[in-house]
């Protein structure tokens, strides 16, 4: 098995916290991990060489390790394509449990540079990345049901799927939403969107727990036109309350109606 290290989510980010916290994740996978992610992007090791560094962990262990942390969407496998045509297959190990970017066709490199020696990146450029963050919009999607995610996990969404129109993109939303709330992803969300985004490119996509999310948002939508109506009346009816002309005119009135009642 060769194991290539995936790119880095944040600059001069060497082995991310939450992998280390992850406690559905054995301790050894853990460590197998935190190895791994010492090596900076785009560096390949094999399950062989690995075990060489350690006295007590043979290959077997390392394939098993690797098995959980693909399980749960720390790494994934990959077929990709040199410069020469030849295909070989990858497993890319990630310090998260989301996939921003697909690895590149190349050759490996060659070295072994820890992340946190590579020099430092100008003020200018983390402030341009920064601003195109922020400039990254999802106009016109409702959020209100997966009010849970991040901004930057927002971002990352929309990015996936961004080729989709709004319709298709809300409804991936709704579906996600839906899900999270009846508990019936196993494992890790964003390997399951992705899956979902797949079947969308395909023309195969039907709702199923986005129905409930749709039906909750039509019904907030009227209850608040409701109140936005009434609202609208009581300060219609404050109005005139508060206008001695309408006020005296409403006197008139019952005083003219009280008189036909009684000459009646």
């Amino acid at each position: 098995m060769t194991i290539e290290v995936g790119p880095r989510r944040y600059p001069h980010e060497s082995i991310p916290v939450p992998l280390l916290r992850d406690k559905r994740i054995s301790y050894r996978a853990r460590g197998i991990a935190a190895r791994l992610l010492t090596n900076a992007p785009g560096f390949q090791m094999t399950a062989e060489a690995i075990a060489r560094e350690s006295p007590s962990e043979g290959r077997t262990a390392i394939l098993t390790a690797m098995k959980e942390l693909r399980m749960y969407g720390y790494a994934k496998v990959f077929r990709t394509q040199d410069e020469k045509g030849h295909w070989r297959t990858v497993t890319q190990i990630s310090g998260w449990s989301e996939w921003e970017s697909e690895p590149k066709s190349g050759k490996p490199t060659s070295v072994e540079p820890a992340s946190r020696d590579r020099p430092p990146k100008s003020s200018s450029s983390s402030t341009k990345k920064n601003k195109e963050e922020t400039t990254t919009t999802n106009e016109g999607l409702d959020w209100t049901f997966l009010s849970q995610l991040t901004k930057h996990e927002r971002i990352v969404v929309v990015g996936k799927f961004h080729f989709l129109d709004l319709q298709q993109q809300q409804d991936l939303l709704d579906e996600l939403a839906g899900a999270l709330r009846e508990k019936v992803i196993k494992g890790q969300w964003p390997a399951w969107l992705h899956a979902l985004i797949d079947r969308a490119k395909k023309g195969i996509f039907q709702p199923n727990h986005a129905l409930a999310i749709r039906a909750e948002r039509d019904r907030r939508i009227k209850e608040a036109a409701k109140a936005e109506q009434k609202k609208s009346e009581a300060a219609e009816r404050a109005a005139r309350l508060a206008d001695p002309s309408a006020r005296a005119r409403s006197k008139e009135i019952a005083a003219a109606a009280l008189a036909e009642m009684r000459r009646s």
